[in-house]
């Protein structure tokens, strides 16, 4: 009976790396399809209480006043790993980009300083932003030409809703 001589370590070293590369690459190429829907540039069209959510925040009343006016343009898009969010007030501008599921540094529109963490819940995007000793979460979901984002802070809920440009 002929014994079988294993392989080299340098090719099951090799193998081995080809297997993870292929599953990473499996893991972009699914997550890219799950983020689809949402890439795209978005028109803000409505709110509803928008303005105790901002409260809820912590802004001045005049940061709310300003910030129930103003009719931002968010565009998502995917960068290889990362997602990148970008917001065109009119007034300012801001980009984020972070890899899903893993926590990224944060400044926001109104110069607060976060811990944020970006990840897909089945259909929907979820934005979580940690700071001092409150955490907010953005939920996105996709509907049709629309995109609801439903706000949440300390129970206070508010509701934008965005139509694709």
């Amino acid at each position: 009976m002929k014994t079988l001589t294993p392989p080299p370590s340098w090719c099951i070293n090799n193998t081995f790396t080809l297997v993870q590369n292929i599953q990473s690459l499996k893991q972009i190429q699914s997550r890219t399809w799950e983020m689809e829907a949402f890439c795209a540039s978005w028109k803000l069209v409505g709110s509803e209480n928008f303005h105790e959510y901002l409260t809820a925040v912590g802004l001045g009343e005049e940061m709310v006043q300003v910030g129930n006016v103003l009719k931002p343009k968010v565009t998502i898009s995917q960068e290889g790993d990362k997602v990148v969010l970008k917001t065109v007030t009119g007034v300012s501008s801001k980009e984020i980009s972070g890899k899903l599921d893993e926590e990224f540094d944060d400044t926001t529109l109104d110069e607060r300083i976060c811990k944020s963490v970006l990840y897909l819940d089945g259909d929907k995007l979820v934005h979580v932003q940690k700071w001092d000793d409150k955490q907010s979460t953005a939920t996105r979901e996709v509907k049709g030409d629309q995109m609801i984002m439903t706000l949440e802070l300390n129970g206070v809920v508010a509701v934008l809703t965005y139509e694709r440009v």
